[in-house]
């Protein structure tokens, strides 16, 4: 399985979802489309971190080793060697650019984005679900402008 594949797969969702239109005052219909748009294939470090962290817990894991190490917070699509159906997920980066896995043991292929340290801790904290991409209860602010990027220390100056 490769992030072709997590591409793939995005791409069923957006098809489905361009059916039924685009809401006002969205620049995005979902995070699939976001991520589809502006999310890139993240190649796995060579060295892996001694101690996992919690399963089912990635988006805070992330955040955490990404304050407590110094690395980089993503969040998108990921697949496990165990499982051939993409997840969304939450990983950290080195400073080479390259995955850092603290919550699977077996992670396989990453497609995702980038967010700021800032970002992630405002989802942690008032997200239901506690991550970027899926802020439901806030009405998905990252979908709402067009995206920018921003890096690690970057302040939430856009898109919510």
């Amino acid at each position: 399985m490769t992030a072709v594949d997590i591409r793939r797969y995005l791409e069923g969702w957006v098809f489905m979802q361009k059916q039924g239109g685009i809401q006002a005052g969205k620049e995005y219909r979902s995070d699939f489309e976001f991520v589809l748009r502006h999310g890139i294939e993240f190649p796995i470090a060579a060295v892996q971190p001694r101690k996992r962290m919690p399963i089912k817990r990635c988006f805070y894991n992330s955040y955490l080793a990404a304050i407590t190490h110094g690395l980089r917070y993503c969040e998108g699509w990921a697949l496990t060697s165990r499982v051939p159906l993409a997840v969304h997920h939450a990983w950290n980066l080195n400073d080479a650019g390259e995955v850092v896995e603290y919550t699977w043991k077996d992670g396989a292929a990453y497609l995702g984005v980038e967010f700021s340290i800032a970002r992630a801790a405002d989802a942690i904290v008032n997200s239901d679900s506690g991550a970027v991409l899926d802020d439901w209860r806030r009405h998905h602010p990252i979908l709402q402008q067009p995206w920018i990027g921003e890096t690690r220390h970057s302040q939430r100056r856009d898109n919510g």
